[in-house]
């Protein structure tokens, strides 16, 4: 945390399930935008961002990852491996 203050890079990974307050613990109460709300006013998001980076000089962007898409490209990567394996 330190190093972050003094102005390194650094990435935060909250995992658990939907709803259980990742995005409160890591942004506080109030926090960025959810996504849903970034979606409905993708400019509002970005003013809001820039204006907690001019007061904090701290910058943040967060995803989510769906389990659902992850297993697909896992699957995918699989079947090209298997494939390459056997010709």
């Amino acid at each position: 945390v330190l190093d972050v203050l003094d102005g390194f890079n650094a990435t935060i990974m909250a995992y658990g399930q939907t709803g259980t307050g990742k995005t409160f613990t890591v942004f506080g109460p109030e926090g960025m935008l959810d996504p849903a709300s970034q979606a409905m006013s993708p400019t509002a998001s970005r003013e809001g961002d820039r204006e907690r980076e001019r007061e904090s000089g701290i910058r943040g962007k967060y995803a989510g990852i769906i389990p659902r898409a992850v297993l697909d490209i896992f699957g995918h990567i699989a079947r090209h491996r298997d494939r390459e394996e056997y010709q």
